[in-house]
């Protein structure tokens, strides 16, 4: 699913809304018991992609890019070690 921006919405606050709601979702797959762990971890680790890469489109204008940029990479890493142990 596309980001989209409403009209009218300062870009700023667009991004900001969006984070929060891939923040929300992934904080909502995280608590669903039944999903599968591996699913889970999968779901998860696609939203810190999903974040990454919209925070590289406003990088430009985005003074905490670095470090937000190495928290999600950071946080979708710490997970791998999950999903490696679910497929070996």
């Amino acid at each position: 699913m596309a980001f989209r921006i409403k009209r009218k919405e300062a870009v700023s606050h667009a991004v900001r809304r969006i984070a929060s709601e891939q923040l929300a979702k992934a904080a909502t797959e995280l608590d669903d018991e039944e999903l599968p762990v591996a699913e889970t971890v999968h779901q998860v680790r696609k939203r810190c992609k999903k974040l990454r890469g919209l925070i590289r489109l406003v990088r430009p204008a985005f003074s905490g890019y670095q470090s937000e940029n190495a928290a999600f990479r950071d946080a979708a890493r710490l997970l791998s070690s999950v999903r490696d142990a679910q497929v070996y």
